[in-house]
Parts: C-alpha cells; sequence; structure tokens
C-alpha cells in the first residue's frame, strides 16, 4: 500500500517538492543579469510621463556592486538637481542634498522624484532575497518570446510588494515584464523590459501605472562602465559628504 500511495503521489504530483526550488533558481539568474557580479557604472536617462504628456527629464549616474547591497545614484541633470545623491548601504537608505550638506533616510516606497518607480525599484534589484517563488506556467510569451511566469509572494514585511507575477525569457533567463499586486490582487503597476543586449540586459525600462492610467516613466541605459574600483567605502554618509 505505501509504495503504491508513493507511485501515485509522483504520478499526479511530479514537480512537489521541486518547482520552489527551480523557480527560485530562475529568479536568481535573471536577477544576476541586471545586478551583475563585480561593480559597474551606469548613465541612465529617465523621462517622467503624465497623462501621456512628458513632465520631467533626468540624467543619472549610476554606482553599484556585486550584491545589490551597495548602490549610489548621482544626479546630473536639471541642473537645480546636480549631485543630489541616493544612496543604499545594505537596508539603508538616504538622500543627500549637496547645497545643504544634509542627509536624510528614506522609504523604499516613496516616490524616485516623482515617477512611477519607488526608490526600492530602483535600489533593490535582486528579487529573491524578498520572495518566495514558483512557477505558474512555462507557456506564456512575451514580446514574442516563450518565458517563465514566475509567482512571486512576499516572505517578509520589508517587500515591496505583497505580489509579483514575473515574466522571464526560458532561452537566457532575460527579465521581460513584472507586475506588481498588493495581497487582494489589485494590480499597482507593470514594469516592462526592452532592447535587451546580448547577455540580456535590458537597455530600456518602462514601468507604467494602473492607478494613474497615462502615467508612465522611462528609463534608458545610455552607458554601461565596469568599475572594478569600486569598494565599500564608495557607499558610505562620509564618501556622500566628501563629494
Amino acid at each position: 500500500m505505501g509504495s503504491r500511495l508513493l507511485f501515485l503521489t509522483l504520478l499526479f504530483f511530479p514537480m512537489t517538492g521541486f518547482t520552489a526550488l527551480d523557480a527560485g533558481q530562475i529568479v536568481n539568474h535573471a536577477d544576476r543579469i541586471i545586478n551583475k557580479p563585480g561593480g559597474y557604472e551606469y548613465l541612465i536617462e529617465m523621462e517622467v510621463m503624465k497623462k501621456e504628456k512628458t513632465e520631467a527629464n533626468y540624467t543619472i549616474q549610476s554606482f553599484f556592486m556585486e550584491g545589490n547591497n551597495r548602490m549610489l545614484l548621482v544626479f546630473i541633470k536639471p541642473s537645480r538637481m546636480r549631485d543630489q545623491a541616493i544612496l543604499r548601504n545594505q537596508e539603508n537608505q538616504w538622500i543627500y542634498f549637496p547645497e545643504l550638506k544634509r542627509t536624510m533616510k528614506i522609504s523604499s516606497r516613496q516616490q524616485l522624484v516623482g515617477s512611477d518607480f519607488s526608490y526600492g525599484d530602483v535600489l533593490n534589484l535582486n528579487l529573491i532575497d524578498d520572495y518566495d517563488a514558483k512557477i505558474v506556467s512555462e507557456n506564456v510569451k512575451e514580446q514574442g518570446y516563450p518565458c517563465y511566469q514566475i509567482e512571486l509572494t512576499a516572505k517578509r514585511p520589508t517587500a515591496l510588494y505583497d505580489k509579483v507575477e514575473y515574466l522571464i525569457r526560458k532561452n537566457n533567463y532575460a527579465p521581460m515584464k513584472r507586475e506588481f499586486y498588493t495581497k487582494s490582487g489589485n494590480k499597482l503597476k507593470e514594469l516592462t523590459f526592452f532592447d535587451h543586449d546580448a547577455q540580456g540586459m535590458p537597455r530600456q525600462w518602462k514601468m507604467s501605472s494602473l492607478l494613474m492610467p497615462g502615467n508612465i516613466t522611462l528609463m534608458s541605459i545610455k552607458e554601461t562602465k565596469k568599475r572594478p574600483d569600486l569598494s565599500n567605502n564608495y557607499f558610505t554618509l562620509e564618501a556622500l559628504h566628501r563629494r
């Protein structure tokens, strides 16, 4: 009887005990494409659109180190915000105002300069740290590519969203789309990735608000540079005040 029960269990539930692990590995591969090993510097242009009309443009330098625990964003344009900076060090985040030489702690849920991105959307790119993952489907297409559909459920209260639906390309684990939901199932916004390079890194990020239709933020990665010289000392409050 025991062996028959085991056979029936394997027959009808062949993925039990393995789906979550496999889903976690897939998400980790996608995370690693965006959060590259080593130190990097990006030049980013961001366009904020309200009701499909451009409201603001920003140029930002982004510095980060492997592991997503440390990141620095420095505004270049507009001129009124030049050298204003946003720092993440481990679980803490601050905004720095150069004209005042002062820093202020910020929440990952706050909007990034009035855009549809929150601070956490940009500063916390390693989703698998905050969510449990399971495969919902392997037969979904996005932009013509077969994708895994992964459901991410928050496993700790610091997670930015209660649930995320994540589409990841099957052939190279490139991130394709994320949809963000409340616990009750209401969709808040969606992030679509375009213009992937040979390694699967998306150069165009489009965040669309479902609460405010017509509100869109486009983020474009214009330049990428390896920065092996970056160290932990670069991502401190003391370093901000020396800028």
